[in-house]
């Protein structure tokens, strides 16, 4: 898209989509205050990226996202928690815009037992609109999934987790970003 100074196509910002933040109680996971054993392993034959960590000393996260090669602009993220000590955790996935796009519509809807979570905006200059959506699949039960707008450019889907000591739960959060650049429809 051409915007900014000069008549220069530029790259536009897509939408975060797959921001996936873990609290227990009032804290949030923070490399900088409750995060220990941290380590990272970037395997390229598989195509991801797995992040380690001890959050607090109550839970295990195992966080890997997955680049799938044969489904462009899609990702795949999966936590893995396991419990240190009885916890509730909450996961929060944040859906968020660069500050150059135009938010067109945030919309959390549930199609049988999928639940989407969508965000349309707008290129800088309208030419372009990007849409992103994303859904969790959910191990077991699913919990209930509370959606949240908090501006016009954020809106979050957020769920508890019950964890007794010794016992895991993976999380599957599947998302893709698409644009009229690469897609008319």
């Amino acid at each position: 898209d051409k915007y900014g100074s000069g008549n220069v196509s530029n790259i536009v910002q897509g939408i975060r989509f797959a921001d996936l933040d873990i609290h227990i109680g009032r804290k949030q996971a923070s490399s900088d205050q409750n995060i220990d054993a941290w380590q990272q392993t970037l395997n390229m034959q598989q195509g991801c990226l797995t992040t380690r960590f001890i959050f607090d000393d109550k839970v295990q996260v195992v966080h890997t996202i997955y680049a799938l090669r044969h489904l462009p602009y899609t990702v795949l993220v999966t936590p893995e928690l396991s419990a240190l000590q009885d916890t509730t955790l909450t996961v929060v996935n944040t859906m968020s815009l660069a500050d150059i796009l135009t938010p067109v519509e945030n919309t959390f809807k549930v199609y049988g037992e999928v639940p989407l979570f969508s965000t349309n905006a707008d290129s800088p200059t309208g030419r372009h609109r990007i849409a992103a959506t994303n859904t969790y699949l959910l191990d077991g039960r699913p919990p209930e999934l509370v959606h949240e707008t908090r501006s016009a450019g954020s809106h979050v889907v957020r769920l508890d987790i019950h964890l007794k000591q010794g016992q895991t739960h993976r999380l599957e959060l599947i998302g893709s970003i698409c644009t009229t650049a690469n897609v008319n429809d």
